[in-house]
């Protein structure tokens, strides 16, 4: 039989695995949802780059938001059985329950925020740098549609590559995200003080793209997957020392962080760790509940692979 804190990895990966399709599916139906690019174009020359941000958050909030839930939802279920067969009684998950619902809408609503007001930014930034090109409103519009799933960093990255490309630099070829199979064709272009033609560069820069979108889908499925799998977790004990079944002071939860390069200073310090249910871990930047705490700071929880295990005394 597969022990708890086995199952939870398990379900930590097919949640992550989840999600990133969710959101690589989330991107493609805002693209597609936000029309043609000449229905584009018409909103951005009449002004209504609102009503054009309104079609991509719908289009896109909806599959992620449903993602989120179901691994939340997942976790709560899994929860319960470990806990049936530790108190041997059957506890199941509610997940109507008043907390389990503010917690689902909370996180909706966080989601929903987090996306929008990056997407805004990614689009303001899209709209400048058109204009430094000197991109005609056909050429903006698609600007514009390709921006779709960038952060504004990256959106400034795959600026700057294009830049490189353009002015024959040889830091195009620095870029880790870059597809390797153009550096030849680059290289030389570099070498011979050859410009590349307008085609080659388009193709080099969407490459460039779709590989940053791929990196943001790994990273947003990462953090929510975790975040999700743990706070479900959470919910399913808080719901079982509701109903008397468990005792918050027999429960004794154990930090363990990944053991490689890319885990936190802050998170090997906590590694092994112990609390009681409730009680909070104390990180270098802010306390957590959990890894992926929604009411931690970003730099204790996005791409966080820590767990949490609970021991019964």
């Amino acid at each position: 039989m597969t022990d708890p804190y086995t199952r939870l990895l398990t379900l930590m990966d097919k949640a992550e695995t989840q999600m990133q399709k969710a959101f690589i599916q989330a991107i493609i139906d805002a693209k597609i949802s936000i029309g043609t690019l000449e229905e584009i174009e018409r909103l951005m020359l009449n002004g209504q780059l609102d009503e054009a941000m309104s079609i991509v958050m719908q289009a896109s909030s909806d599959i992620l938001v449903s993602a989120q839930i179901e691994t939340f939802v997942a976790a709560g279920i899994a929860g319960s059985k470990v806990i049936s067969k530790a108190v041997e009684v059957v506890v199941g998950f509610d997940r109507v329950n008043d907390r389990a619902v503010k917690a689902i809408r909370e996180n909706r609503l966080e989601l929903i925020r987090n996306f929008t007001e990056e997407q805004i930014k990614v689009t303001r930034q899209a709209l400048v740098e058109g204009t430094e090109r000197g991109l005609n409103p056909r050429e903006q519009a698609r600007n514009f549609r390709k921006s779709i799933g960038l952060t504004a960093h990256q959106q400034q990255a795959v600026y700057n590559y294009r830049k490189h490309l353009e002015n024959m630099s040889y830091e195009a070829l620095n870029r880790e995200l870059r597809d390797k199979r153009f550096d030849r064709t680059v290289a030389r272009s570099v070498e011979n003080k050859e410009p590349l033609s307008k085609t080659q560069i388009n193709k080099m820069v969407d490459r460039y793209r779709e590989r940053y979108i791929k990196y943001r889908s790994e990273v947003i499925a990462r953090t929510e997957a975790l975040r999700g799998v743990h706070q479900g977790t959470e919910e399913a004990y808080a719901q079982a020392i509701d109903q008397g079944v468990l005792d918050p002071n027999k429960l004794i939860r154990k930090w363990i962080a990944a053991r490689d390069e890319r885990t936190r200073v802050s998170h090997r310090k906590l590694n092994g760790d112990t609390a009681h249910f409730g009680e909070v871990f104390h990180g270098l930047n802010g306390d957590l509940r959990y890894p992926g705490d929604p009411l931690a700071p970003g730099s204790e929880t996005i791409q966080c692979r820590c767990s949490l295990t609970t021991r019964f005394l």
